[in-house]
């Protein structure tokens, strides 16, 4: 189904003032299976606002348990975030590939057939120092 997204987001490394971003765009939310988990898949394309121009974003929820992001573009990244367990994630920059810590501190899914909101935070670390801790907001409508 055709939506609209208003996605909103805030990284804020250690003692740094935080950076916000906001992108309204359409994609399509269906649903989505996974191990046997039942949940949403939201897709959209970014843009220069998100720092990623020619990429598609795939977000897939299931239950406040589980979050993947998957970027594919000309930087291809993936996250998973699960709630109360720290994953290890391949992260492709401009300047190379990472390895990051992913750790989630908190995931709230309302997301049904027509829509919903998705929320999760979790912190971001590389070889145990924190990067960043980050929030996540996606207010996901029908057309």
């Amino acid at each position: 189904m055709k939506v609209d997204i208003v996605l909103k987001s805030i990284s804020a490394p250690p003692g740094e003032i935080p950076d916000a971003m906001e992108l309204i765009t359409e994609g399509e939310l269906l649903p989505a299976t996974e191990d046997g988990k039942n949940g949403w898949e939201i897709q959209y394309s970014d843009s220069e606002i998100t720092g990623y121009d020619d990429s598609t974003t795939v977000v897939r929820a299931f239950g406040t348990d589980m979050v993947t992001m998957h970027r594919e573009g000309e930087l291809e990244q993936q996250l998973m975030i699960e709630t109360g367990k720290k994953h290890h994630c391949d992260y492709n920059t401009e300047y190379g590939r990472l390895m990051l810590g992913i750790y989630t501190h908190k995931i709230f899914n309302s997301l049904t057939e027509n829509g919903g909101e998705l929320y999760f935070k979790y912190a971001i670390d590389a070889n145990g120092s924190l990067l960043s801790e980050n929030e996540v907001y996606m207010e996901i409508g029908a057309k």
